[in-house]
């Protein structure tokens, strides 16, 4: 049977389309849901041993600050929920930063108690509220790829991730004030993360870009444009 020529526009479409899905196809094959694989027999299979991810959101921060690659791969694979790696690492890890405010006077720096307390609070402030942000202008402005992964656990780990390690650079400078030089450069790894992080997000390719910008913006400087705010509203 003889087939109708394609036009350009629908040749086009097409390619674009492709580029999405077959990434998105990709990372399934990647990643597959645990415990939904089924062996031939109508049992479901188990999941091997070796290699099987972790349920500690601790160990596999780390894991994504030692190892951005495999870590990434490790968090999807997880499947941890964004409340129970809320609750057991990123609240946390955003209250040890901003109580790292006690150092100030153990250098000699002259702060007094109602100050450091306002530190604490503002810190804890920017940084929570700094999450909440990021996830919700991902996703009116990220596209409906976007939109649709930061609906997902994965999405809004992937966004704890990084503040969390904007977290640490807090923490770091506080209580390293001898190597702030150094420890200043820390957010351009946060970065890093994102760079390695982002594909496992599933957006279009022609938005990568604009969507790791978008991530650095929010998750790294809106932290610090929030401190600066609530620092010269709020009385010292």
């Amino acid at each position: 049977m003889k087939q109708e020529p394609h036009s350009g526009k629908e040749l086009q479409h097409k390619s674009t389309d492709d580029i999405f899905y077959s990434f998105e196809d990709e990372e399934d094959d990647a990643f597959p849901e645990r415990g939904d694989a089924e062996a031939d027999n109508g049992e479901p299979k188990g999941e091997p041993e070796e290699g099987k991810p972790s349920h500690s959101p601790w160990k596999l921060f780390l894991k994504v600050l030692m190892n951005p690659v495999e870590g990434w791969k490790e968090l999807k694979r997880s499947k941890v929920t964004a409340a129970q790696f809320g609750w057991k690492f990123f609240y946390p890890i955003l209250l040890i930063a901003a109580l790292s405010y006690i150092a100030m006077p153990v250098y000699g720096i002259e702060f007094s108690a109602a100050r450091i307390v306002s530190d604490i609070v503002i810190t804890f402030m920017s940084l929570l509220l700094s999450n909440f942000i990021a996830a919700l202008c991902c996703e009116w402005f990220g596209g409906k790829g976007m939109r649709k992964q930061m609906r997902t656990d994965f999405g809004r780990n992937f966004i704890m991730t990084i503040i969390g390690s904007a977290a640490i650079v807090v923490i770091l400078w506080l209580w390293l004030p001898m190597m702030s030089p150094i420890i200043s450069f820390l957010p351009l790894y946060s970065i890093y993360l994102i760079v390695r992080g982002v594909k496992y997000l599933r957006i279009p390719t022609n938005r990568t870009n604009t969507m790791i910008m978008m991530f650095a913006a929010l998750c790294i400087g809106l932290p610090l444009l929030l401190y600066t705010l609530f620092s010269a509203l709020l009385p010292e």
